[in-house]
């Protein structure tokens, strides 16, 4: 039941997991990522925009095939996404902590891993193209993009790619600044008990 809505469907995301434990969302205060950029000279003749269009795809391919937990830094909250095989009730994703389910995901626009893929996708459909820029050390496995939402603002995001795929990224736009560490693969059981729960309880209050 997880579905495409479009890009500025990105602001909904911090709603979900900062606000989702408690009455007043937490002020999320997160260092740069630590690891320090390569200083390498990257190579001039890699097309820096097209090698950005193949991780992100192939991150959100990877996620969508197998899974893909998204852990909020300094909060207890994570993303969680299951792949269709193994859907709740034709849920697939929810936010959840370590005490229980938050809330359903409705887009798979709130994933790190897959809100570049579908913007690119998205504007290709509509005839056009996703205006992000790209720039970075593809060799040292650091990467930023920025780009701007009509009537928002401005989205940086720092990436750490591992194996050609998002392993971590720095978000930070006109609202809020966070981290999320990505972990492929199937969530851990209790966070699929936690999964279960958050689609229960939604269900139970319709």
């Amino acid at each position: 039941m997880t579905t495409h809505t479009g890009l500025a469907a990105v602001m909904l995301a911090a709603g979900l997991f900062l606000a989702g434990c408690s009455s007043a969302p937490p002020q999320v205060e997160v260092s740069p990522i630590a690891t320090p950029v390569s200083t390498a000279t990257p190579d001039v003749d890699v097309d820096l925009d097209a090698e950005f269009r193949k991780i992100v795809d192939a991150s959100c391919d990877k996620a969508y095939a197998v899974g893909v937990t998204e852990e909020v830094v300094e909060t207890d909250s994570r993303l969680i996404l299951v792949p269709l095989a193994n859907a709740y009730k034709d849920f697939t994703a929810a936010v959840v902590s370590k005490d229980g389910g938050i809330s359903p995901i409705w887009s798979t626009e709130d994933f790190a891993v897959c809100i570049d893929s579908i913007n690119f996708s998205m504007a290709e459909d509509g005839g056009s193209t996703h205006a992000i820029t790209v720039e970075g050390d593809l060799d040292g496995g650091r990467l930023q993009s920025t780009y701007s939402v009509e009537d928002y603002g401005v989205f940086v995001t720092d990436y750490v790619i591992n194996d050609g795929l998002i392993a971590r990224v720095l978000s930070t736009t006109p609202e809020y600044t966070l981290t999320k560490e990505i972990r492929y693969g199937m969530p851990s059981d209790i966070d699929i008990l936690h999964f279960h729960e958050a689609i229960d309880d939604f269900l139970a209050d319709q």
